[in-house]
């Protein structure tokens, strides 16, 4: 299995997830909503493949 680098990409779909992290107020979550924020990450990545 490779990793994947979501920092350095061209993937339209890691630049998103990228995106969508820079822009997390993770003090501001709960952790159940970190959670779910996760599995909906986990589900976009699946999706892509």
């Amino acid at each position: 299995m490779m990793q994947m680098n979501l920092f350095e990409t061209t993937d339209p779909v890691l630049k998103k997830i990228r995106q969508q992290l820079e822009d997390l107020e993770l003090n501001q979550m709960t952790p159940i909503e970190c959670m779910l924020k996760l599995e909906a990450f986990k589900k976009t990545l699946r999706e892509a493949q």
